[in-house]
């Protein structure tokens, strides 16, 4: 949510932020690797069995 922007100069803002200030920078990375190795869409198989069990309960509900 901190590299969010709904417009073009909030955009440069956190651009200039992150070429400007370390800290902040590896405070974005240090988050980015954990909700990358948290999260079901970089994990194939665990992706894989979400959308499966999703794809079956809509079926179930359409023709059920």
């Amino acid at each position: 949510s901190e590299l969010i922007t709904f417009n073009l100069e909030d955009y440069k803002k956190v651009a200039l932020k992150l070429a400007r200030d370390e800290d902040y920078l590896n405070h974005i990375r240090n988050k980015l690797k954990i909700a990358l190795t948290n999260s079901s869409l970089f994990n194939s198989k665990l992706f894989t069995r979400e959308i499966d069990s999703l794809y079956r309960t809509l079926y179930s509900k359409k023709f059920h």
